[in-house]
């Protein structure tokens, strides 16, 4: 996994363009880490710097997005294998921002 420490004024270059193709088509997984390094959120994206849009403007989860300080993302082949890391990574680190039984 590749790490990232949030820029929160310039949150698109944050990720640049993650992903083969410039992130076209890719598929990621992604574990947000507040200041104590616990893993707040895991999830799955086409679009990182999308998607911590929708934290950073409230769309989704503000709470997320007020937390974060690291990020830690893979690409993963499909989104088949995406989706069975994703369940199994939250049952194992339970996020506070995840619901369980996903």
């Amino acid at each position: 996994m590749k790490t990232v420490k949030v820029d929160k004024d310039r949150m698109t270059k944050t990720f640049g363009k993650a992903g083969r193709n410039g992130g076209a088509l890719s598929h990621f997984l992604y574990m947000c880490k507040n200041c104590h390094g616990e893993v707040i959120r895991i999830g799955a994206t086409q679009n990182l710097n999308d998607r911590f849009n929708y934290y950073k403007h409230g769309w989704q989860n503000p709470e997320v997005w007020e937390e974060t300080v690291t990020v830690d993302y893979e690409e993963v082949e499909s989104r088949g294998v995406l989706l069975q890391v994703e369940d199994r990574m939250i049952k194992q680190y339970q996020p506070i921002y995840n619901k369980m039984g996903k």
